[in-house]
C-alpha cells in the first residue's frame, strides 16, 4: 500500500534513495514486463512507469506488471510519499508532479490538454528534490 505523504523536510542522508523513471507508449509493454522482472526485491530505488493512454482509458499496468516482480506495483494516487522498492504507475487521465519526495496528480481534463502532453512531465516536477537523491 502507498504510504501518504508527511510533512517533512528534506530527506536525512539514510533516507535518500534514487528514483528511476521511464516511459512508453503501449508498444513498450514488454520493456516494462522484463525490467520489472529485473528488479531485485531490496534494491533501495523507487520506480515510476508512464504509460502513454488515452485519457479516459483504463491502466491494467498495475495488475499485468505484479505478476512479474516481487515488489509493489501501484496505480499513483494523489499525495503518496515515493518509496523504495516500489513501482508507482502513472495514471492515464493525470499528469503526475513531485514536490519535496511527494507525487501528485492533476487531472489532464483540467489543464485542458492531451495525453501527448505527458512528455512535459519532467518539466512540471520539482526537480530538486530528485537532485538531493542524486
Amino acid at each position: 500500500m502507498p504510504i501518504p505523504a508527511k510533512d517533512t523536510a528534506s530527506p536525512s542522508v539514510e533516507h535518500q534513495f534514487p528514483v528511476v523513471g521511464f516511459g512508453a507508449s503501449a508498444g513498450g509493454l514488454e520493456a516494462f514486463k522484463l525490467f520489472s522482472k529485473a528488479i531485485p526485491q531490496k534494491s533501495r530505488m523507487a520506480y515510476v512507469y508512464v504509460l502513454y493512454l488515452y485519457p479516459t482509458d483504463e491502466s491494467y499496468l498495475p495488475e499485468i506488471l505484479q505478476k512479474f516482480t516481487g515488489i509493489q506495483v501501484h496505480l499513483i494516487a494523489d499525495n503518496v510519499q515515493i518509496q523504495p522498492d516500489y513501482i508507482d504507475i502513472m495514471p492515464p487521465d493525470c499528469l503526475p508532479t513531485a514536490v519535496e519526495g511527494v507525487l501528485k496528480m492533476e487531472s489532464i481534463a483540467c489543464r485542458r490538454i492531451t495525453s501527448c502532453a505527458n512528455v512535459r512531465i519532467p518539466y512540471h516536477s520539482d526537480y530538486k528534490t530528485f537532485m538531493n537523491y542524486a
